[in-house]
């Protein structure tokens, strides 16, 4: 079992507001009161950087009604070529994306390198993603190596979490087994489900690191638990098997359905396969009480969510 580098977080989980001003905390509540979005027009008008990045915010997040992308996309620029550094990452995003634009990972890495030049932390981690996988730029691992580390030395714990992996592995870095373990620890510790997810699979694995298979079983079940979806599909599928932690079938096939409905779609399908692969092998009545298990997860995580909103 190998884990993969973690994912750049998506548009939705990195668009907040920049400054703690007015203008900024309207993108982070609910709709703004139309005083609120006059005076960002106003600053906008007026091209004010925070006001036009909050107001393109706003917009992406449905929070002004239905708005025009490229109205969206003009406020981003604008913003962006006045330094604003949120804007440019959130730009260079869009751009890798293909939102209502096409695709254009060359521009992405350009604008991330320009954000992280400029100390912003999540284009750090974008642009060492993108030099990490050759997207946008040519592939330099250890360059991409030299970017996670001035984002994990600020806090960030996907950089720590990345960096840490290739410590283990030697991937781009004099392989440090220590070192990575440390990183590693550092983001899972803090709560990062992604990290612990990774520390999980390398105790499992022994990848780096002894195998144990006692803190293993731990971090997975917190992953899972925090809604980690390759966790939970990890974590059953060893606790169906046996392999690298202790069985337990019936919380397995738990895990395996809630990762059978889970965002990521070929996760989820592969999910559905292994349950129908295993269910001979555990028994119907088994798999029925693994599905009230999850039925039951799945609602009180739903419920948390709403109360959290």
């Amino acid at each position: 079992m190998t884990a993969s580098l973690l994912a750049v977080l998506p548009p939705e989980a990195v668009i907040a507001p920049a400054q703690a001003d007015e203008t900024a905390a309207a993108a982070s509540g609910g709709p703004p009161s139309a005083p609120a979005i006059d005076l960002l027009v106003q600053r906008a008008k007026e091209q004010d950087p925070d006001a036009q990045y909050t107001l393109a915010v706003l917009g992406l997040t449905g929070k002004l009604g239905k708005q025009e992308p490229a109205s969206v996309i003009r406020l981003l620029s604008s913003a962006a070529g006045r330094g604003h550094r949120e804007a440019i990452f959130l730009l260079g995003t869009l751009q890798l994306k293909g939102w209502n634009m096409p695709a254009d990972p060359v521009r992405a890495a350009a604008l991330f390198t320009r954000g992280a030049q400029a100390g912003h932390i999540q284009s750090q981690i974008a642009l060492a993603r993108a030099l990490y996988d050759g997207n946008g730029l040519s592939r330099d691992r250890q360059a991409a190596a030299t970017w996670f580390q001035k984002a994990a030395d600020k806090g960030s714990g996907v950089a720590q979490t990345n960096l840490g992996l290739m410590y283990l592995r030697g991937d781009g870095v004099q392989q440090d087994a220590g070192k990575g373990l440390a990183l590693l620890t550092k983001a899972a510790d803090a709560g990062l489900p992604g990290a612990q997810y990774n520390l999980a699979a390398a105790y499992a694995a022994g990848e780096g690191v002894p195998a144990d298979p006692t803190k293993a079983q731990a971090l997975f079940s917190q992953a899972a638990e925090a809604g980690n979806q390759r966790a939970q599909y990890e974590y059953g599928l060893h606790l169906v098997t046996g392999k690298f932690i202790a069985a337990d079938p019936r919380e397995g096939m738990k895990w395996l359905l809630i990762a059978a409905v889970g965002a990521d779609r070929p996760l989820a399908s592969q999910a559905r396969e292994t349950v129908k692969r295993l269910t001979p092998t555990i028994g119907n009545a088994a798999v029925i009480d693994a599905g009230e298990l999850s039925k039951q997860w799945l609602t009180k995580r739903q419920w948390q969510q709403v109360k959290t909103q």
